[in-house]
């Protein structure tokens, strides 16, 4: 069985909750893979693994912010990635100095 999926195919994916499932381009992934070790380290498992599907709800985090950002239960990490990746540069620079100083200790 062929489980290579062409893009037009792929505009008609879902995952089990109803919602679409596009395809992301290098680019994107590569900018938003560097926020992972942040937002893991925020929500107290650096180790875990994730993917595109995984959200704040995956871990056992019950504030209702995470990196300044309002999250739920429902929130996908990569959506949080995403807006940190908006954020001005003087903040970006903030959140990863920070996280270095927590890696080193």
């Amino acid at each position: 069985m062929n489980t290579k999926l062409l893009r037009s195919e792929l505009k008609k994916v879902t995952d089990p909750l109803g919602r679409k499932i596009g395809v992301a381009s290098r680019q994107e992934i590569h900018k938003l893979r560097k926020w992972a070790p942040v937002i893991l380290k925020e929500l107290g498992h650096p180790e875990a693994y994730i993917t595109d599907l995984s959200e704040v709800g995956d871990f056992p985090y019950r504030k209702s912010k995470l990196c300044g950002i309002p999250v739920t239960q429902q929130t996908r990490l990569i959506s949080i990635a995403r807006k940190l990746s908006k954020r001005p540069r003087s903040c970006r620079r903030e959140l990863m100095k920070n996280h270095a100083k927590k890696a080193k200790s």
